[in-house]
């Protein structure tokens, strides 16, 4: 009979923010979705936000900071660790 073993999950991939993502208010949270081509406008309807509300908050920084809740949600849906796509207020 086999044992089962629990494994440690693997880290995911630190994606770094490239020249195209220079500017930006939240360059960690625009590289991110860019890299796994998602919508901003879907993720924020996701959060339960108006449609505009991620593209703005990496455009302009508009809200200055996401709250912790949106950080995990976001991180979560998109299988990366909180830290790597922002700071909570």
């Amino acid at each position: 009979m086999r044992r089962s073993r629990s494994r440690a999950q693997p880290r995911p991939p630190i994606i770094i923010p490239g020249a195209e993502h220079a500017g930006k208010a939240n360059p960690r949270l625009a590289a991110v979705i860019d890299h796994y081509r998602e919508s901003y406008t879907g993720l924020s309807q996701m959060l339960g936000r108006p449609k505009t509300y991620l593209g703005e908050h990496v455009r302009r920084g508009r809200p200055a900071r996401l709250t912790a809740a949106e950080i995990d949600s976001l991180a979560r849906y998109l299988g990366v660790l909180p830290e790597d796509i922002g700071e909570a207020a």
